[in-house]
């Protein structure tokens, strides 16, 4: 009858469902006895769901795993320069100057004779990154980021080191998705001179201690998922059950601590009152907190914010890379 720590507002499953459906698959809801409640969720193996970013080449339309596009690029044609009659660019990445070669996308896909394609005098690219090596891909068309169902793709003659699916945008043609690392190999091995020499090669960046930040959330579920997003990118992360739990922690100063990432709705102490504590400590006070809660009403929010917490997000529209944004503005 009423929302309480085990009751939920009847919204949450109902998108589990919809997304289910949106898969070709199905959700279903039944008791389990001799308590409890059983969710199963079944989709197709070739539903997996992938953020592509969508570009167009040669009158095909592609899309390119977001995890190996390192940078969009629109430059004047003449700022391309020649080393050993390979067009490359120099760009400035992770604090150095890198060449990079530049070449048509269909180039990498058995077209070697395509021209790059010039409009209105400039050059629109797609850098793309595997480990240290870099190269652009030119393209006609950078269009948009989606995330869409990618299909496992059997066709002759097509090799699945370079094309490992297909993806079916609303509204527009399908989409061949392609693997930024095997497009980069193929160029380690059709230009393994140029490659030998140093090209694409970005040097080592300097090596700092990663940083710690600590997670404050009294769901396990919760903990546990920021502690996989957190670590996957390459953070040290600590855990804490509520706030007082945390501030314990923070004012034992057994883990410095760069960051927090504290709920809101906690026992014994909670994210406004941890929040309070940390900066009314002298010792405490430097340390950057971002709230993250369901609690999105513009009261809350605004307290918050009055409280010096440096970002306020809602559970509602999280989204990992908003996190993972909003931490590297505040580190």
């Amino acid at each position: 009858e009423a929302v309480d720590r085990l009751s939920g507002r009847g919204i949450g499953l109902s998108v589990v469902a919809e997304v289910a459906r949106s898969l070709r698959g199905a959700a279903s809801l039944r008791p389990r006895f001799p308590w409890g409640a059983e969710v199963e969720i079944a989709v197709p193996f070739s539903a997996a769901r992938q953020p592509l970013l969508l570009v167009e080449a040669a009158g095909q339309s592609y899309g390119l795993p977001s995890h190996g596009v390192e940078r969009l690029l629109r430059l004047p044609a003449a700022a391309l320069e020649t080393v050993e009659g390979q067009p490359v660019l120099r760009i400035e990445t992770e604090g150095r100057d890198v060449i990079a070669p530049v070449m048509a996308l269909p180039v990498l896909l058995g077209e070697p004779a395509t021209p790059i394609p010039v409009e209105a005098g400039h050059v629109k690219a797609v850098l793309l990154k595997s480990g240290d090596r870099r190269c652009a891909v030119a393209v006609d068309a950078l269009h948009d980021l989606r995330e869409l169902a990618v299909e496992a793709l059997a066709l002759p003659g097509v090799d699945p080191s370079l094309v490992t699916g297909v993806a079916q945008p609303e509204g527009a043609l399908p989409a061949l998705v392609l693997s930024p690392e095997g497009l980069v190999g193929r160029w380690l091995r059709d230009a393994g001179q140029l490659a030998g020499a140093g090209l694409g090669l970005a040097a080592a960046p300097q090596s700092r201690p990663a940083a710690t930040i600590l997670v404050v959330d009294d769901s396990i579920t919760t903990r546990t998922l920021e502690k996989s997003i957190l670590e996957a990118q390459g953070f040290r992360v600590l855990l804490s059950v509520d706030g007082l739990d945390a501030l314990n922690l923070l004012r034992a100063g057994d883990a410095p601590v760069d960051l927090v990432v504290a709920d809101v709705e906690m026992p014994r102490m909670d994210g406004f009152g941890l929040l309070q504590a940390l900066k009314t400590d002298p010792r405490l006070a430097a340390i950057p907190v971002i709230l993250m809660t369901s609690r999105a009403d513009p009261e809350d929010v605004r307290r918050g914010l009055e409280l010096g917490a440096g970002a306020y997000i809602t559970k509602q529209k999280f989204d990992q890379r908003e996190l993972l944004a909003t931490i590297g503005q505040m580190l």
